[in-house]
């Protein structure tokens, strides 16, 4: 019997070997109590199967599992996990694996249709969302004549508005409601909510005119009330006198 660290280094080196291993046996071969190890196991072998479904993989003679050798979702390894899948901690890492590994060498799919998919709850939508920074780190700045004063990373859903009462005025940003203010409260010519800015795939944000009256103006394109934009980063927009640059964080930030 073996530990999950052990076996986790072994399914990594095998399949770095381009052969795919036995996860069934793997599992069997588990010495720890509990369904961490199992899950883990499962996840990282999901992972691998996307990451190299375009090479010509081995499989291990000693046991085989078709059904998993294309491009599997994460109920594929519902019989395996068995009991373990009952608990909402186990399908969350197995459904967060999948999303991760379909968004970073897979179909890259639109978060709306893979929450549909699944029939994601709110907090199960964002576990899934934060996987993004994984595949593709990002960073909002906020720039005034070409002066950086605001950094943000990984802004996957945040809104832009004018301030409320009690919040600080622009610029600044309130991590706990996801808001970034961009204009003082005496400032009529914005919605105190108007507009979001969602990430939707690895590379690409949709923002949104929250809007239910006002048009919405900016550097990039016209947004009517309602409206919703797609945008490739890197972007940038400007609203009033600030630009704002959506871009990926390099290596060395």
């Amino acid at each position: 019997m073996a530990s999950a660290e052990v076996l986790l280094d072994r399914l990594d080196s095998l399949w770095r070997m381009g052969i795919a291993p036995n996860i069934e046996g793997m599992i069997y071969e588990l010495s720890e109590v509990g369904y961490d190890g199992q899950t883990e196991l499962c996840a990282a072998d999901l992972e691998w199967r996307w990451r190299t479904q375009e090479q010509d993989i081995q499989v291990a003679t000693h046991r085989n599992i078709p059904n998993l050798l294309a491009s599997p979702s994460a109920t594929d390894y519902q019989s395996l996990l068995g009991n373990a899948w009952i608990l909402p901690a186990c399908q969350q890492r197995m459904i967060d694996a999948e999303w991760l590994a379909r968004s970073a060498w897979g179909d890259k799919p639109h978060i709306n249709d893979f929450v549909a998919q699944y029939r994601l709850s709110e907090l199960q939508t964002e576990s899934v969302s934060q996987q993004l920074n994984h595949v593709l780190p990002t960073q909002l700045e906020v720039l005034r004549n070409a002066e950086i004063v605001q950094v943000i990373f990984c802004p996957n859903d945040i809104i832009l508005g004018r301030q409320n009462s009690g919040e600080p005025s622009s610029i600044a940003w309130i991590p706990e409601s996801r808001r970034l203010i961009v204009a003082d409260i005496h400032q009529r010519d914005l919605s105190r909510n108007q507009l979001r800015l969602r990430r939707v795939r690895a590379e690409a944000f949709e923002l949104t005119n929250l809007s239910k009256q006002v048009s919405l103006t900016t550097d990039c394109k016209a947004l009517a009330a309602g409206q919703t934009l797609s945008k490739q980063v890197p972007f940038e927009f400007s609203l009033n006198e600030w630009k704002i640059s959506v871009s990926a964080v390099s290596p060395s930030a």
